[in-house]
């Protein structure tokens, strides 16, 4: 009997988004060598395989987003959805590119969503609380905080040497008012990884619960000169830095930041 061919392209089509995922955040935070074309590539050759594929049309949408290309992405990220309204990738990446636009009512629609389908995933709950504090809706803000940290305390027990489930935990604690706890994992977070331009990025969200706010600042600084676009955005609508709108050296980190 033949192999099912039909189902070894479908196969072969999965894992061309996994990659292209991986390259986009690549070139997002790290700055690494990587053509945008060719993760758009990635992406045409399982659409090419399977035209429907709805893990394609989101990686397809996040190599958009961070690009700066947003109607393109949110078109592919509605498509996505359209085709699979329980994908996990479609969500969590349309909300992304809808926060760092500043849209942060659909930010947070598209990251509940994206926590319901993946019961597991503490990202989505995670920055669901800086939407909620920016919307100023404190109890779904402390709600989504709690899931944050039942959830990133459950992977950091299969991961204990990742650095983001550890810095995310920190900010959830953080706006529970578990201050010890937090400053805790802060401090593991950036011991775990302490060059990461996100470790140092989240770990600085924590500080300004601390009241540590030149610790905040110092990390800004130094991250910023080696940050992209989108991490720059991040910062000019995260309220988690409110505390720091009188700080002395704001205007200095805006001006990085711009």
């Amino acid at each position: 009997m033949s192999p099912d061919f039909t189902g070894r392209k479908r196969r072969i089509s999965y894992l061309r988004p996994t990659a292209a995922d991986c390259d986009s955040f690549l070139y997002l935070h790290y700055s690494e060598d990587v053509s945008i074309d060719g993760i758009l590539a990635y992406c045409a050759k399982a659409l090419d395989i399977d035209s429907g594929l709805a893990e394609a049309r989101a990686s397809r949408g996040l190599a958009l987003s961070v690009s700066q290309r947003y109607q393109e992405a949110e078109k592919e990220f509605e498509r996505a959805i359209a085709s699979n309204p329980n994908l996990f990738e479609g969500h969590y990446f349309y909300a992304r590119a809808c926060f760092v636009q500043g849209k942060l009512e659909q930010a947070a629609r598209y990251w509940e969503r994206a926590a319901e389908i993946k019961p597991d995933d503490y990202q989505s709950a995670v920055l669901l609380t800086q939407v909620y504090q920016s919307l100023g809706q404190q109890e779904k803000k402390r709600d989504a905080a709690r899931r944050g940290v039942e959830r990133a305390q459950r992977d950091l027990e299969k991961n204990p040497d990742n650095s983001r489930p550890a810095y995310l935990l920190a900010g959830a604690l953080a706006k529970l008012g578990e201050f010890e706890r937090a400053k805790e994992w802060a401090t593991r977070a950036l011991a775990i990884n302490p060059d990461d331009v996100l470790t140092q990025y989240n770990t600085a969200c924590a500080y300004c619960f601390f009241g540590e706010l030149d610790r905040a600042v110092d990390l800004l600084v130094a991250l910023l000169p080696r940050a992209n676009h989108e991490t720059k955005a991040w910062i000019l609508h995260d309220s988690d830095f409110d505390p720091l709108l009188d700080h002395p050296r704001w205007q200095k980190v805006l001006e990085l930041a711009r």
